[in-house]
């Protein structure tokens, strides 16, 4: 309570930026010392010549090298923050022979190597010797979920705190094989695995959506327009 009342004295008044009084960095820092940003956009959103104090890019093992150095140009200070277990950053497939002939032609070091290494990889190749801590303590996940990832990935060194309120936090449904895949506007789709979420598992689970509604995850922009639709 106290913390909320400190913030809404000291910025609850401040100017409200527009798109071009945001360029203005220097003043715009001194009202809110705080900016978030994604590593693509950060360096086309400050005034020239300027630089903040601190940089902290979080989930570093998902920032690929070329978004990251534009980034690292306007910090002072960096901090790294990520997990080398976790998932990597995606390289566009149709990009990386252009990249792979790149660095081939000039001799780069693979260290730099965009379509192979993140930018956490980058931090701890260049330096053998900086320090390395594994966040042990996990609360987020349901037990039996991320004692999975425990034993596969973290080596069964996480302490896990999270608390379950169910005894089945997963459940495997196959499809059968067959030619399903399918692609529209170069993203891909499966219409037996879409036919599969609606006439097996909300069925089979009895799901109701009157109390709120359900997301499906997908990586593919065209299954979820499927889905959707």
């Amino acid at each position: 309570m106290l913390f909320r009342n400190i913030i809404v004295r000291n910025y609850n008044n401040k100017e409200v930026y527009d798109k071009i009084t945001f360029m203005n960095t220097q003043r715009l820092v001194k009202d809110y010392p705080i900016v978030m940003s994604t590593t693509y956009s950060l360096s086309k959103c400050v005034m020239d010549g300027f630089m903040f104090d601190y940089v902290i890019i979080d989930e570093s093992s998902q920032v690929d090298i070329v978004s990251a150095f534009p980034t690292l140009r306007l910090a002072r200070n960096a901090v790294v923050v990520g997990d080398s277990k976790q998932l990597p950053n995606i390289v566009n497939s149709e990009k990386i022979s252009l990249f792979n002939s790149i660095f081939n032609k000039y001799d780069l070091n693979e260290k730099y190597n965009y379509t192979s290494s993140s930018l956490l990889d980058l931090t701890k190749n260049i330096n053998s010797n900086i320090p390395i801590t594994l966040l042990k303590e996990h609360y987020r996940c349901h037990p039996k979920i991320i004692d999975f990832c425990n034993k596969k990935f973290y080596n069964d060194e996480l302490i896990i705190l999270s608390k379950a309120n169910n005894d089945a936090p997963m459940k495997q449904y196959k499809c059968v094989k067959g030619n399903f895949h399918m692609v529209k506007d170069k993203s891909s789709y499966n219409k037996r695995q879409a036919e599969v979420i609606f006439d097996e598992v909300f069925l089979k689970e009895k799901i109701d959506f009157s109390n709120g509604s359900i997301g499906v995850i997908t990586p593919y922009r065209a299954q979820k327009q499927y889905i959707y639709t």
